[in-house]
């Protein structure tokens, strides 16, 4: 019996998430949620596709993409998911794996794929999740490009990427302490909060092969070095695992904040480190103008 692409199970996860923080919330919100709902396994987080995105994070936008189609995600709203009112009141307490099955073979059979779509669709699991619209298709190529410049930078590379990023976020002072293959800190910088407090922050920066993983470990180590920081982060292009997470925020320990790596090309975007904005004429826009002038009265 057939069990559909593993995508389907994040169908009612991302309802629930979203219900729970009132029917909207960033992408990223939402993955994270829906991640820690079911329980995913730190070497499932980690597996990436061909493009090295998350496996997990985009089957979990695949997911979004066939609520959209059916009417229960809004897919309006760039840069946040949101619930149609059918999402809103769908009661969730009678959906299962087997309502899934059918909410995906009923979108696959109403949805009019083209020859290259339905090719790509046959394999979600591995490729980009076709978006529900032009702006997503740009955002999703951005990712990519960004992504596979920061995997193709060598350490050192990476530490000055991360330098010139954490200065855009507000950090003053920032320098470079670490040396290749050094455990303890790489960059050293000073977070102002107000004109008579500032902390001093030590950084360490992991540039890490597919399917590497931040262990426990290794969040130790960084908060054993951090000696006369007041608080360190940790920056990488891989996953921290459950219990990296959890360790960088125990009690007794200094506290450490943690960039993974879609948190890493967030940033980088947001801040337009490492990327452009091109202004383009609308063509469409004078044309609309010259519509207007031609009307008589």
């Amino acid at each position: 019996m057939s069990t559909g692409p593993q995508f389907i199970r994040f169908l009612w996860p991302i309802i629930a998430a979203l219900r729970d923080v009132g029917g909207s919330a960033p992408p990223r919100d939402v993955v994270d949620s829906v991640v820690k709902a079911l329980a995913i396994s730190d070497d499932e987080r980690a597996q990436t596709t061909k493009s090295g995105a998350l496996r997990v994070n985009n089957q979990v936008h695949w997911a979004r993409n066939y609520l959209v189609w059916a009417g229960l995600v809004d897919g309006s709203h760039h840069g946040r998911w949101e619930l149609t009112p059918e999402g809103m009141a769908l009661s969730l307490d009678e959906q299962s794996p087997s309502t899934a099955l059918d909410l995906f073979k009923k979108v696959r059979a109403t949805r009019a794929w083209d020859a290259t779509s339905a090719a790509d669709d046959a394999d979600e699991d591995n490729e980009t999740p076709t978006p529900v619209d032009a702006e997503d298709s740009a955002e999703v190529s951005l990712r990519n490009s960004v992504r596979s410049a920061v995997l193709a930078l060598s350490p050192s590379g990476f530490e000055s990427l991360c330098k010139r990023l954490l200065t855009e976020l507000g950090l003053a002072q920032v320098q470079t302490v670490g040396k290749a293959g050094d455990r303890g800190i790489d960059i050293d910088g000073h977070l102002r909060v107000s004109p008579v407090v500032s902390f001093r922050v030590g950084v360490q920066c992991k540039r890490y092969v597919e399917g590497n993983k931040v262990v426990p470990h290794q969040i130790r180590e960084l908060q054993g070095a951090l000696g006369p920081f007041d608080r360190g982060i940790f920056v990488t292009t891989s996953v921290f695992t459950q219990q990296a997470e959890e360790q960088a925020s125990l009690p007794g320990y200094k506290p450490i904040d943690l960039i993974d790596g879609e948190r890493l090309i967030d940033l980088l975007i947001e801040r337009n480190v490492g990327t452009k904005q091109v202004t383009l004429v609308d063509d469409e826009f004078f044309f609309r103008v010259q519509l207007i002038s031609c009307r008589p009265g």
